[in-house]
Order: structure tokens, then sequence, then C-alpha cells
């Protein structure tokens, strides 16, 4: 897990003192969140953060009831509900809330929470498979990624995640694995790209069973 380029639970950088709205010692919710977990039911968290605990990954504070410590990776969060105000916030509007005091963009893997999977999958099974992954292909996988129901990635997503896959993002991940976290409509959506891709470059169709199939 990347932490925060920021050191000491963001309170300074290059010795710029900064400010946090958060109680030190919250005794109730400050947010309602809905939170995506790949392969299970989703739930609802109702959470406080923890001052200069949240960095550019994860929300880190407390959750109710019972007042228990509680990490939430941003990219899993579906929406949110700011307490104080009725404000409904989507998940880039809940990061730069909570972390106010930052100056440097919301990340691309909380920008890109919903679509980043898939196109990793995508990437690793064009690598697998016909080994080089082409910018024409980007058009027939933001299809792909509208067929799941979810917005089309820009160049610059295209450019953050793919670089992120070279860097090795998904850690020690495999591509199976990866796959079986994927939701019934992506799956179908990379399977269908998947036999594309196959038909054009004349390769064996079994292989986009192989790996998108449900195991």
């Amino acid at each position: 897990m990347t932490g925060s380029s920021y050191q000491s639970g963001d309170q300074s950088i290059f010795g710029e003192k900064k400010e946090s709205r958060w109680p030190e010692n919250p005794l109730q919710p400050c947010f309602q969140i809905e939170v995506r977990r790949r392969g299970r039911a989703d739930v609802t968290v109702m959470f406080a953060p923890e001052r200069w605990g949240s960095h550019r990954r994860d929300l880190r504070g407390w959750s109710w009831p019972g007042r228990e410590s509680c990490v939430i990776p941003f990219a899993d969060v579906l929406s949110a509900v700011d307490l104080a105000t009725g404000e409904v916030l989507s998940r880039v509007g809940l990061w730069t809330t909570v972390l106010h005091h930052r100056d440097d963009e919301t990340p691309w893997y909380v920008r890109w929470a919903d679509q980043h999977l898939m196109v990793l999958c995508i990437v690793g099974f064009v690598l697998q498979e016909l080994g080089k992954f082409k910018s024409s292909m980007r058009a027939r996988v933001n299809s792909a990624v509208r067929e799941a129901g979810h917005a089309e990635v820009d160049e610059e997503g295209f450019k953050f995640i793919i670089q992120a896959f070279r860097e090795g993002y998904q850690g020690s991940l495999s591509l199976g694995y990866q796959v079986t976290l994927l939701t019934e409509l992506e799956l179908l959506a990379c399977r269908n790209l998947a036999l594309e891709l196959l038909a054009v470059e004349g390769k064996d169709a079994s292989r986009a069973d192989a790996v998108f199939a449900r195991r």
C-alpha cells in the first residue's frame, strides 16, 4: 500500500504548518459513506475522520455504532453524505473535503476507481495473449467500460492506469485473481472485448473464456 507523499500524517510539507478542521477525538460521525466491497455486499458506514489520519489512498478514523477504528480506501467509496449539511459527495468530493489541507490533485486510483480494475484486467489480458496493448485499442476498451455501466476513461486516465500497470501497481495479484473481483457486468464486458480483440488478431477465441469465464 502506498502512503502519502507528506510526512507525519500530512501535518506539514516543506516546513509549512497545516491546519485540520477535524476534531482530535470525534465523538460522533461526520459522514454516512456507501462503501463498495468487491466480491461481497456493499455496506453503509457512519464515519468520522481522525485528525491527520487520512492520506491520499485511505480514509482513517472511526466508525459507528461502537466507535471502532476504521480504514476505508478512498477507491472503495461509492458516495457519501455530509451529516452536518446533508450534501451528497462523490468519491472525489469526499477526498477533497477530508483532505482539505492538501494542494495536490486527486490521485488517478481515486478518480478512476470505478474503471481501473477493468482496464488493468484488459491490459493484462492483451499483454498475455497478444503481446502489446496499442493506443488504437482504447476506444474498444471504453466501449467495454460503458457496457459495464461506467463513464469513459480519458487519455490522461489511460496514461496513468497503463503506467501503473507497468510499474507493478497490482503487486503480487495475478490476472486470474483480479478477474474474480470484477462484477458480472464488468466480466461480461471484458469477455466480449476479449473475443473482439482475439478475432481481429486471428487468435483462438477460447482464450477469452479461459480468462474471463466466472469460476
